[in-house]
């Protein structure tokens, strides 16, 4: 749901389109441009524009793109890159970033050519964390088994050798908390 959707947007949040670099006085927030998962037909889920506040969604459905971004929050030179909230990205922008962590969407991306070797590649993290991978409809915990559905490589798979991978992959569990 949009903050401006919930009568937020007074409500100390800041509106970016991507370019901004935001000092917090002790961490920052970089944004950038990203893009969100192709579908069958290579086309975008829920194209359009935002050119007002929306309404409050009621489905899933009920959401318009509006341009998706990817956030590098930077906490005393620990950073974490967050490619997590859609399924495709513009690599040129996240290219030589060299985060500690990516956290990266997994469900919807088939149609996105190399998608995770893409992604690893310029950016080359120390940790993995493969996100939203769900199908967005069924609640989480009512589905039999998350991790049967997990598109990403297992350890010895030959994907993650060929492209080099030197990052460790942290499949993270629902309310677990994890020392980074």
């Amino acid at each position: 749901m949009t903050a401006s959707a919930a009568g937020r947007v007074n409500a100390g949040v800041i509106v970016a389109s991507g370019g901004e670099h935001l000092d917090f006085h002790g961490f920052t927030v970089r944004v950038f441009r990203s893009l969100h998962s192709q579908f069958g037909s290579y086309g975008y889920f829920a194209p359009g524009t935002l050119t007002a506040p929306p309404p409050r969604p009621e489905t899933i459905s009920d959401l318009v793109e509006g341009g998706s971004l990817a956030y590098l929050i930077t906490v005393g030179g620990f950073s974490v890159l967050f490619l997590s909230g859609t399924a495709n990205y513009v690599e040129r922008e996240v290219a030589g970033l060299r985060p500690d962590v990516l956290v990266l969407g997994m469900s919807g991306h088939a149609n996105v050519h190399d998608y995770t070797a893409r992604a690893l590649r310029a950016t080359r993290p120390r940790l993995l964390v493969p996100s939203h991978h769900d199908d967005m409809v069924t609640h989480w915990t009512t589905r039999p088994c998350r991790r049967a559905a997990t598109p990403r490589p297992p350890p010895s798979c030959p994907t993650r050798r060929r492209i080099g991978l030197a990052a460790r992959v942290l499949d993270p569990e629902v309310l677990r908390w994890y020392d980074l």
